[in-house]
């Protein structure tokens, strides 16, 4: 199975399962391990259900392990109500693509996607991932805690001049607190601009 490794927004390494890799040892990185087909992702062997697990590397091996079902189940559910679920949208503008999606209501997009990162009542990472307009839901939360969602820029978006810049949540251009308090059930739809005259496809 696919998994990618991530440093902050940086994807530093990619494989398929089994896979390893080399970490700096005190340095903090986030492992996800992706579904396919009809093989979905369930759950981490110490029962954490994001399918982004956070680790901080040591100087001995760490090992993770990511448990498959054949068919979709609670733990891994994308159901709002048992996680917190982001989307990301854009903002209309003439020079760019209607939708992060590939296709959506207003038309056809470039098919990319925005990082959002979850963090506890401490600023620790929870978990992180990407979202379109089709969202993403950060599962296996404490319903009684408090979390935080961070909406990341994408700053020279795919090498070009474009910075794709987070502006507001649901729609609501006076609601900008980045991360911004989130609990379970809740869905956050984070909207975007684009400077320097976004192409349609680039981004």
């Amino acid at each position: 199975m696919y998994v990618e490794l991530m440093q902050g927004s940086t994807t530093i390494g990619t494989g398929f399962t089994p896979a390893s890799f080399n970490l700096t040892s005190g340095q903090s990185y986030t492992i996800t391990a992706e579904s396919y087909t009809n093989d979905y992702f369930n759950e981490w062997s110490n029962g954490a259900c994001s399918s982004s697990a956070s680790v901080t590397a040591t100087s001995s091996q760490i090992t993770l392990t990511a448990l498959y079902t054949t068919t979709e189940q609670s733990c891994g559910s994308t159901s709002s109500s048992s996680g917190i679920t982001v989307t990301a949208n854009r903002i209309p503008a003439s020079y760019w693509a209607p939708c992060f999606a590939i296709v959506c209501s207003l038309g056809t997009g470039p098919g990319a996607s925005m990082y959002f990162v979850l963090y506890n009542s401490t600023l620790g990472i929870v978990a992180t991932g990407f979202a379109d307009e089709s969202g993403y839901t950060f599962t296996g939360l404490n319903p009684s805690a408090t979390y935080y969602v961070y909406a990341a820029n994408c700053d020279s978006c795919h090498g070009d001049n474009h910075d794709v810049v987070f502006e507001y949540w649901n729609n609501n251009t006076s609601l900008t607190t980045n991360p911004i308090a989130a609990s379970v059930g809740e869905t956050l739809n984070a909207w975007y601009s684009c400077t320097n005259q976004c192409s349609g496809e680039s981004v």
